[in-house]
């Protein structure tokens, strides 16, 4: 009689780990692509919303009365130090772009006091309302941080969204694709 043959453990096989890595990457790749903030939105129709205005009261803000004009969508908050730091920049932007190019400022999760003291020493002249639910920026948007530009075009279709803090010559650039 011959001795018993020794069994292979699939499991234990180099294939099979190997084989289940690649399987974990493919998932981790995917989700990762998928659960990035923002940018699964580029060339999607920008969802339209409607908020409170910040400035305005009885006012309301909304995406679709601009249809026809490209938009550029701000948002922000006065707790998110890089916002305070990029809210004046873009309001001299919204001004060099003249009635060409619509912007609309989101202010997110914060206070009425903290937002409006915000954009008016920002030099603020667009509209903005509130997202004080975060609905429009993490709902609409799938925004993770803050702060955020949506580039919309005249089409109504997301260009771009930058995440992060944009630098005068980065929304100027994009300002210039829109139009």
């Amino acid at each position: 009689m011959s001795p018993p043959r020794a069994r292979s453990n699939w499991i234990s096989s180099g294939y099979t780990q190997a084989l289940i890595g690649l399987l974990v990457t493919v998932a981790a790749v995917l989700t990762f692509a998928l659960l990035t903030p923002g940018t699964h939105i580029d060339g999607k129709v920008a969802p339209g919303f409607q908020l409170r205005s910040l400035s305005v009261r009885g006012s309301s803000v909304s995406l679709a009365t601009d249809k026809g004009f490209p938009v550029v969508l701000t948002f922000f908050a006065s707790w998110c130090e890089p916002c305070r730091t990029e809210l004046p920049m873009l309001a001299k932007v919204a001004q060099t772009a003249g009635r060409k190019v619509r912007f609309i400022g989101v202010d997110v999760a914060d206070s009425l006091q903290g937002g409006r003291q915000l954009v008016r020493s920002a030099g603020v002249t667009y509209p903005v309302g509130i997202d004080k639910g975060s609905r429009v920026a993490d709902g609409l948007y799938h925004l993770a941080g803050l702060p955020d530009t949506v580039f919309v075009s005249a089409g109504g279709r997301i260009l771009h969204v930058a995440q992060g803090q944009l630098d005068r010559a980065q929304a100027l650039r994009w300002v210039r694709k829109l139009l």
